[in-house]
């Protein structure tokens, strides 16, 4: 029983799971703090939508591919 296949993983893999998904939940956060924003403009939204999905990409894959790199 102690031969379980979930103890196996990396820390890596549960720690680059983990950041994916905070950074999910933050950007999520905060696309819908921007769409409620009354003073902005529609451009001025999805700017800033767009900018937080950006970044959201930019860290998933630097979270994804950066242990690949190591190895």
């Amino acid at each position: 029983m102690t031969d379980a296949p979930f103890v196996n993983f990396p820390l890596r893999v549960i720690l680059a799971l983990l950041v994916v998904e905070a950074v999910t939940a933050i950007g999520g956060w905060g696309l819908i703090t921007v769409l409620r924003i009354k003073s902005m403009t529609q451009t001025e939204r999805m700017m800033a939508a767009s900018g937080i999905v950006l970044v959201m990409t930019a860290l998933a894959a630097w979270v994804v591919l950066w242990p690949a790199y190591w190895d």
